[in-house]
């Protein structure tokens, strides 16, 4: 895989799209996804099968996506994350796990890549123990890669509006999807 130009780091929450909000939402992604192709992009999520990361891989996968779609994961909201536990280079069959729920979510196998993050906590309370170490490697491509950053916001909760704030604090481009609601509706009305 190659370094990338720009990284598209997206902040939302787990929960479902309104409906009504279905369709726009996926042109929406399937111009960033025409963006990112063009400009040699990453594109981070949480990785999980849940949300709006969900449907940005199913839309990924859809139509072929060339680029990179790493999912940072909260190890600890995996769930079936005992799979995973005592393997390495090994094929891991990621079958019969549970669905997303509030105490956790399988991963989205549409995603290239992914890195689990492990912390002291499981369940509910890993929900974001994720956003630290995700901050920390879009920092190290901004400061030692010269690579640009960009925040996409889409609904989403606390974590998104604390993935921005940092964001804002980097003087990092952060762009909003106003009509998504949750944390994006909030920062659209407020800045």
């Amino acid at each position: 895989m190659r370094s990338p130009q720009v990284i598209l780091s997206v902040a939302t929450s787990h929960s479902q799209p309104d409906f009504e909000l279905l369709e726009a939402l996926q042109r929406t992604f399937l111009s960033i996804l025409s963006a990112a192709a063009t400009s040699g992009a990453w594109i981070l999520t949480d990785g999980l099968d849940a949300g709006i990361t969900k449907l940005m891989a199913e839309m990924h996968s859809s139509v072929g996506a060339s680029v990179p779609l790493i999912g940072v994961v909260p190890h600890g909201a995996i769930n079936g994350r005992q799979l995973f536990d005592l393997t390495r280079n090994e094929t891991v069959q990621y079958t019969n796990v549970s669905p997303a729920s509030a105490q956790g979510a399988p991963i989205n196998g549409f995603h290239t890549h992914f890195l689990m993050v492990e912390s002291d906590k499981s369940g509910a309370d890993a929900w974001g123990s994720e956003i630290n170490f995700r901050t920390r490697l879009e920092h190290h491509y901004i400061d030692m890669k010269n690579t640009a950053v960009v925040l996409l916001v889409v609904d989403g909760g606390l974590d998104a509006l604390k993935q921005a704030l940092i964001a804002i604090e980097r003087l990092q481009p952060v762009v909003v999807i106003e009509d998504s609601g949750g944390a994006a509706g909030a920062l659209a009305e407020y800045l």
